[in-house]
């Protein structure tokens, strides 16, 4: 089993709670700042982490937005719309255009390690 793949199967292991939690922290954000940029109490973070409490769908998109992570990440644990943006890459005939999409997507891969 290579890293990759072994990273693939802990993420998808992980809860909507466990990846809030991971990228809060690794966002820096408090429970507490996170609760006042969500307008919510700091208890309501800490029960969304322990996957104790439903989240809204509107709090859960601004929470995306915040975390800088796509909602889809946060709910289903993985990244299926990379291989959305490589079928995309594939159609694109300008070789610039391509190199420039194919550096933004390496990038963004990097990002939401």
């Amino acid at each position: 089993m290579t890293k990759e793949t072994n990273t693939k199967e802990k993420r998808s292991k992980d809860t909507m709670g466990q990846r809030i939690k991971n990228r809060r922290i690794e966002m820096g954000y408090t429970q507490e700042v996170l609760a006042e940029m969500l307008f919510v109490k700091k208890a309501t973070i800490s029960k969304y982490e322990k996957d104790q409490r439903d989240i809204p769908v509107s709090v859960l998109v601004r929470m995306a937005d915040i975390l800088q992570i796509s909602p889809d990440y946060l709910i289903r644990g993985n990244f299926d719309w990379i291989e959305d943006i490589k079928q995309v890459l594939i159609h694109i005939s300008d070789p610039k255009l391509q190199k420039v999409a194919k550096m933004q997507m390496v990038a963004l891969a990097d990002i939401c390690k």
